[in-house]
C-alpha cells in the first residue's frame, strides 16, 4: 500500500482528521489554521482568547467519542503526513507530562500549569473570586494528596481510575465538612483500586508510591500537581453540591481575560507559531 493510500486510510478512520481534511481542501479554509484541541469545552474556552484565522476542532475518533490527549497529538501527527503545508497546531493539558518526561514535539502546546483550570485559577484576576471561596482552603489538601497520586499513577502507569476515588462519601462526612481521616479513606481507596493481579508488582509499586506520597510535600506548586476537574468537584462537595462543580468553574472562568491568557507561556508559543506560519 503506497504511503498515501496509507495516509488516506487513518484519515477515513478519524473523525476529526476527516474533517480538517475536507476543510483543507476548501478554499474558504485553505488560507487558515486548524487548531486541535482535547474537547467541546476546550474549543468553547479557547476561542475565546485565541487570535483569528483558526478553526478549531475537538479531538474525537467518532462522531461521538472523544480521544483526549493523545489523540489530539495523533491528529496533528497524522494530518501534518497528509498534507503538505498545512498550518496544524494542537493544545493540551500538561498533566504530569514534565514529570514524565512525555513532553510531545512538534506544534503540540501544552498548558502551563497541571490543565487549562488550574491554569486559569493561578491568574491574578482570578484570585478575588477565589479568595471568597471560604471552603477552598479547606479541599486544597486533598486535592493536593489526590494530585500526587495522580503523579504517581502516570509515573507508574497504574491504571488506577480516580472516578471511584474522588466521592463524596468517602471525603465528606456527609454533609460539607471533610470526615477526620480523609487522608486514610482517600489512601485506602487507591490501594483497594490498584489493578495488579500480580503479588509481586503490587508491592513494588505500593512501596514506590508509599515513598513519593510522603516525601512530595513542599516538593510540588498546587497548580502544577492539583488536577483541575478534582478541585472543582470538591468545591462542590464543601458547598453541600449548592453550586455544581460545572456552575463553580463558570463563575471562575468568567472572570479570567484576554490579557491572563496573553500573560501565560502558552499564548506565547502560539503566537510564535502564528508568526511562523504568517496567520497574523
Amino acid at each position: 500500500m503506497s504511503e498515501t493510500l496509507k495516509d488516506a486510510v487513518e484519515l477515513s478512520r478519524d473523525y476529526t482528521s476527516g474533517l480538517i481534511r475536507a476543510d483543507f481542501s476548501s478554499p474558504l479554509h485553505c488560507r487558515k489554521g486548524f487548531m486541535v484541541v482535547e474537547g467541546n469545552d476546550d474549543v468553547l474556552f479557547y476561542r475565546k482568547y485565541i487570535i483569528p484565522n483558526t478553526k478549531i476542532y475537538p479531538a474525537f475518533k467518532s462522531k461521538t467519542q472523544g480521544g483526549g490527549n493523545n489523540h489530539v497529538i495523533y491528529v496533528v501527527e497524522v494530518v501534518n503526513q497528509w498534507a503538505i503545508g498545512v498550518k496544524i497546531c494542537g493544545i493540551i493539558d500538561a498533566d504530569y507530562r514534565r514529570f514524565t518526561d512525555d513532553v510531545p514535539a512538534g506544534n503540540v502546546f501544552l498548558t502551563d500549569h497541571r490543565d487549562i483550570e488550574m491554569t486559569v485559577m493561578a491568574a491574578g484576576s482570578v484570585q478575588p473570586v477565589l479568595s471568597r471561596m471560604v471552603s477552598l482552603q479547606q479541599v486544597m489538601p486533598v486535592a493536593k494528596f489526590l494530585g500526587i497520586m495522580r503523579l504517581c499513577n502516570a509515573k507508574y502507569d497504574l491504571g488506577i481510575k480516580f472516578k471511584k476515588i474522588v466521592k463524596k462519601s468517602i471525603i465528606f462526612d456527609g454533609a460539607s465538612t471533610l470526615i477526620c481521616d480523609w487522608r486514610k479513606a482517600v489512601e485506602s481507596e487507591f490501594w483497594h483500586n490498584l489493578p495488579f493481579k500480580d503479588k509481586w508488582h503490587k508491592i513494588v509499586y505500593i512501596v514506590s508510591t508509599w515513598i513519593m506520597l510522603r516525601m512530595s510535600d513542599g516538593k510540588y506548586q498546587d497548580s502544577d500537581i492539583c488536577c483541575g476537574h478534582d478541585l472543582l468537584k470538591l468545591l462542590a462537595f464543601a458547598e453541600n453540591n449548592s453550586k455544581s462543580d460545572k456552575d463553580i468553574w463558570e463563575e471562575i472562568s468568567n472572570v479570567y481575560t484576554v490579557t491572563d491568557f496573553e500573560g501565560t507561556k502558552l499564548y506565547h508559543r502560539i503566537a510564535n507559531w502564528y508568526r511562523e506560519n504568517a496567520l497574523l
